[in-house]
């Protein structure tokens, strides 16, 4: 796997050619160096997938259900663990249990999974740490021991941004969201992640990037985000207008706290 970097360049917003599928509701998205992996809720059958496309031609190669039972079928934010695909799925409310699983790349099939008690709507592996994840509304931040699913700590959100979306690039975690008060306002936020001698990891709010408005008025961070080559990819919209969005920010565009 190619190691992801962290922002720099010229500032640039492009959208690509609609994906031309059927996509649902979008909910996370993750890169590897060849394709994107991006999850999606089908609202009336009650029905969770992934796809994965071509990273370039964003064509659609592969797509798979991924409910885990009947009331268990909502995907969130995804992302790489390593070779392999991490993904959340989680009951459709703010509580109730939620399933981490493992997925293989190449056939989407699933090769390992554990439980969570709570909403979990991203999840990232951070260096040193382990996974870090969000709750509904990311009102809390998870650290998760692996295999067995037990919530380490717990650590209050720092913002009013409910995140969508998790990426460990560099030695950072970004987190992409809206604001809970005016949701056509959203902004990636960038935290460093540390864990002290025999202590409790520590989040740090360094600095965030506020995003564009979409056509519709909604925001650019509303689903979606990945991050890959020193580009933060979005992929906000549902079906039929589902596009891919790129955006990549000078140093003036962050804000430091």
């Amino acid at each position: 796997m190619k190691q992801k970097q962290p922002l720099a360049g010229e500032s640039k917003l492009r959208r690509y050619s609609p994906l031309r599928f059927f996509t649902g509701h979008v909910q996370g998205i993750t890169a590897s160096t060849s394709h994107l992996f991006f999850s999606s809720v089908h609202t009336e059958n009650r029905s969770g997938m992934i796809f994965r496309l071509h990273r370039h031609t964003l064509e659609l190669e592969l797509s798979r259900s991924v409910e885990v039972r009947q009331q268990r079928f909502h995907p969130g934010g995804l992302s790489m663990d390593g070779d392999r695909l991490l993904v959340p799925i989680a009951e459709y409310r703010g509580s109730g249990v939620s399933t981490i699983a493992r997925l293989c790349p190449d056939t989407l099939a699933f090769e390992h999974s554990f439980e969570v008690h709570d909403h979990i709507g991203a999840i990232a592996r951070v260096e040193h740490v382990g996974f870090v994840a969000v709750n509904w509304d990311a009102a809390r931040f998870y650290v998760l021991e692996e295999g067995s699913g037990r919530i380490l700590s717990e650590i209050p959100n720092p913002t009013a941004i409910a995140y969508q979306d998790l990426e460990w690039a560099g030695d950072r975690l970004y987190c992409s969201g809206i604001s809970r008060s005016c949701r056509s306002s959203g902004r990636v936020d960038v935290y460093a992640v540390t864990r002290p001698a025999e202590g409790a990891v520590r989040l740090s709010l360094e600095r965030c990037l506020p995003v564009p408005r979409l056509p519709d008025g909604g925001s650019l961070a509303r689903e979606g985000m990945t991050l890959l080559d020193g580009t933060l990819m979005f992929l906000p919209e549902d079906y039929p207008n589902s596009r891919l969005y790129t955006l990549e920010p000078n140093a003036e565009s962050w804000q430091w706290f």
